[in-house]
């Protein structure tokens, strides 16, 4: 191995020896010290690693307002780090959480201004900031790095002035349990449920920030279904959707300018079939393509979001919290009894505009500006007839309480709204 080292005792050459005679015995020796130095370098390193940084706390339980689900959209109450308790809107279809813009000389400078859409409000401007601290009782939470701005206040189902909506970029991280009963919000370990208890479970599936299922209301399948607890109705159907239903149900109609929403007597989710599903028509929406479930149809239940499982489970609640417009509701009935009329003068072939054996439905109701809960009454249908685009018109009256549902006036328009024919009442 190489040259040999010469080896000398005072000043006398005793000889030559190898290297590998002096070194070997110091090889193993070296080999075993760094064999140990990184055994323990590696437990150390492994030490480290297993000791992960605690979870975040979770908020304790609050309550919302108890009217959620009735009409009213949910509100919580929520602050910025150096402000008071402010009300917030928990809206599980909203992406981003935004602030109302009289918070913005308290977010620093401004990053952007957006321009987006929104479903039913139409286009509008945001600004964007980096998010502040906001906490939900003493617990920070857990939230994006930025937040939009916009001018809240044409929100609707608001009793205050809205302050901010508290949107998924936060709502994600956590598993949340909505108690309508009790107008409870309760926050979950999302990693010790008690599954058995929570109901039927149905699987989340997320795009953009926003959390959906694979099924309306109508229980079509493969038909992406946001879960938007801002939509206060049961939720609402695409275009298609909609005008399928209204083929197979007899669909009581509202309007409300150029929205309209339904009274749908049946729907199924996961196999569970629900009555009188109030559905918004999303085809004068900015999507007419989206399917959404919103809060009316989630306060039926014990609900519980596990978004970081991405699992929803929905438990009955009975007797269901149905809101307005049930089979119990004074006005539903009376407008189910005109709709009866209505319908035996068709089959009758007695309803001006149809003959006998004609197709088409007849049972698409929206009430006219002068309609009243006292007598006498009156209930406006719109029905549609196979093979033609016009609509026909027809207005019903009850001039008293024993009295029974009689034709006052009935007329025909065309695609456009204008009046093509003045049908004769008896």
């Amino acid at each position: 191995m190489g040259d040999p080292f010469s080896i000398y005792r005072r000043g006398k050459k005793l000889g030559k020896v190898k290297p590998s005679a002096i070194l070997s015995p110091v090889i193993p020796f070296m080999k075993n010290i760094l064999q140990r130095s990184a055994g323990l370098c590696l437990m150390l390193v492994s030490s480290c690693a297993s000791i992960a940084p605690p979870p975040p706390p979770l908020p304790e339980r609050i309550s919302f307002n108890r009217d959620a689900g009735h009409g009213h959209s949910l509100f919580v109450m929520l602050r910025i780090e150096d402000g008071k308790d402010l009300p917030f809107l928990l809206d599980t279809g909203s992406a981003v959480t935004t602030l109302n813009k009289s918070l913005e000389p308290k977010l620093g400078k401004r990053i952007e201004v957006v321009n987006v859409q929104y479903g039913w409000l139409g286009k509008r401007t945001s600004n964007i900031y980096l998010a502040p601290k906001l906490y939900l009782g003493n617990t920070k939470l857990m939230t994006g790095k930025q937040i939009w701005t916009d001018d809240l206040g044409q929100v609707p189902g608001a009793d205050t002035p809205l302050m901010g909506i508290l949107g998924m970029d936060c709502l994600q991280h956590y598993c949340l349990q909505l108690n309508f009963s009790s107008a409870a919000l309760s926050f979950l370990d999302p990693a010790l449920l008690e599954e058995t208890n929570l109901g039927q479970p149905i699987p989340l599936t997320v795009s953009r920030g926003q959390f959906f299922v694979n099924e309306n209301l109508l229980g079509e399948k493969r038909r992406r279904t946001l879960i938007d607890s801002a939509e206060y109705d049961d939720g609402a159907l695409s275009a298609t959707a909609f005008t399928l239903g209204q083929r197979n149900q007899k669909v009581m109609l509202r309007s409300f300018g150029r929205d309209r929403e339904g009274i749908f007597p049946q729907g199924v989710l996961a196999g569970e079939t629900y009555t009188n599903l109030i559905l918004k028509d999303c085809s004068l929406s900015s999507n007419p393509h989206m399917n959404i479930i919103g809060l009316r149809f989630l306060a039926r239940h014990l609900v519980t979001l596990n978004f970081p499982k991405r699992t929803m489970y929905l438990r009955r609640c009975q007797p269901e919290n149905l809101g307005d417009w049930t089979d119990s509701d004074p006005a539903y009935a009376l407008t189910m009894e005109a709709d009866a009329f209505l319908t035996k003068l068709k089959a009758a072939g007695q309803l001006p505009g149809f003959q006998r054996g004609d197709r088409g439905n007849v049972s698409n109701w929206t009430p006219p500006e002068n309609s009243s809960e006292t007598y006498p009454m009156t209930r406006t249908f719109i029905a549609g007839k196979d093979g033609t685009s016009d609509e026909f018109h027809y207005v019903l009256i009850k001039t008293a309480q024993s009295q029974p549902w009689t034709l006052q006036k009935a007329w025909r328009t065309d695609a456009a709204g204008h009046i093509v024919v003045i049908y004769p009442v008896p």
